[in-house]
């Protein structure tokens, strides 16, 4: 169901195995908490897209992981499109990506209009410290808004 459903001709991309092992094989389940995808996927920003996809269906997922899959700032913007609304999403793992300050801006703008992403993992990145630093607090506040998580 997955190449059908969110791969399909829409994106233009062939879906990766290690992508289709860690989803459900039971067609529209859509109750993922969580979506972990680590350097060995390795899906570039072509991808991301339909990973994003199942992720805004998902409305029940808390946590993607996108562990060095040679992400580029561009998708960090449709990451962060895709998550200003999501309504339980909390923790995004970006870390040894390929993403700048320009990706550091928009996940800081995304902290600041989802008070519930109370987590980003940036580490290994090319976002600087004192982005970093900003990010962190918005991240503190919307961690004490909910209560302290």
């Amino acid at each position: 169901w997955y190449q059908r459903r969110v791969h399909g001709k829409q994106y233009e991309t062939k879906p990766k195995p290690q992508v289709r092992l860690a989803l459900p094989d039971t067609p529209n389940e859509f109750n993922m908490e969580e979506l972990i995808l680590n350097e060995t996927t390795l899906i570039g920003n072509k991808g991301l897209l339909p990973v994003l996809e199942v992720v805004r269906l998902n409305t029940k997922m808390k946590s993607l992981s996108i562990i060095g899959n040679g992400i580029k700032n561009t998708g960090v913007e449709w990451l962060v499109h895709m998550a200003l609304d999501h309504p339980s999403l909390t923790s995004l793992d970006m870390s040894d990506n390929r993403i700048t300050n320009a990706a550091g801006t928009v996940l800081n703008y995304l902290a600041q209009r989802n008070p519930r992403v109370v987590d980003i993992n940036i580490t290994n990145t090319r976002i600087d410290e004192q982005l970093r630093h900003h990010i962190e607090l918005r991240l503190k506040a919307n961690r004490e808004s909910l209560g302290g998580m």
